[in-house]
């Protein structure tokens, strides 16, 4: 079953509705006292069910040895078209792939890489949870924003200039177009203890929005500190 597509307010409306969906569409994948609302539920249960896929068609997906693969499924899956931005590193090839609208509030980010030399690691909470989210939003919503899928985001060893942070090093320097736009970056939404918090290196008007947002659905905030990639 379809929803009925939101709505489009003027733009600076618009980009915080946006993040008060985003926001509840996440805890509803994660809680059930979250909001009753129909569509945020079949967001919900739509975001489990497209991480469920990726991990199952990808246990692994290491940056520069599956990425090819991952972003063909990727874009496959989104409804109304997508580009696969290809770029060589150090570590390979790599790839993000982007759909967006002709007319985009903002950018919303999640990396789908998974970290590698960890045993039957398949990166379900880590980058599969939030990957799953934009696949949900994109197929269930008209949000007038750009979906962007990571790669190459978790670092082999320790992160530097050449290790981890490809993807969105590549992306920001290579569509300046894009730039004014406001960042929405996703990760970790997965974990089953999960506490979220406020990253102390996030805008001010962001970080009030999103407090606004919590306090409305009475979820605590910590304080995050400076966040490299878990937002």
């Amino acid at each position: 079953m379809r929803h009925t597509p939101l709505t489009q307010p003027r733009q600076s409306q618009l980009i915080w509705r946006s993040l008060t969906l985003l926001f509840c569409a996440g805890m509803a994948f994660l809680i059930s006292g979250c909001d009753r609302d129909d569509t945020y539920h079949a967001i919900g249960e739509r975001a489990l069910s497209e991480a469920t896929k990726l991990v199952t068609a990808f246990p692994q997906r290491e940056a520069g040895r599956h990425s090819k693969d991952v972003a063909v499924w990727l874009s496959a899956r989104l409804p109304r078209g997508a580009t696969i931005q290809f770029f060589d590193t150090s570590q390979g090839r790599m790839a993000n792939v982007i759909q967006m609208t002709e007319q985009p509030v903002a950018i919303l980010a999640t990396h789908y890489d998974t970290k590698t030399g960890i045993p039957d690691f398949v990166g379900a909470n880590d980058g599969a949870s939030t990957t799953g989210l934009l696949l949900a939003l994109a197929q269930l919503t008209d949000l007038p924003v750009v979906y962007l899928f990571l790669d190459g985001e978790e670092c082999r060893e320790r992160y530097t200039a050449t290790d981890g942070l490809h993807g969105s090093w590549y992306f920001a320097k290579h569509r300046n177009d894009l730039k004014h736009l406001p960042v929405i970056v996703l990760d970790m939404l997965g974990d089953g203890h999960f506490n979220p918090g406020l990253a102390e290196n996030a805008t001010r008007q962001l970080n009030q929005r999103l407090a606004a947002v919590a306090k409305s659905m009475k979820l605590p905030l910590l304080n995050a500190g400076e966040v490299i990639d878990y937002h």
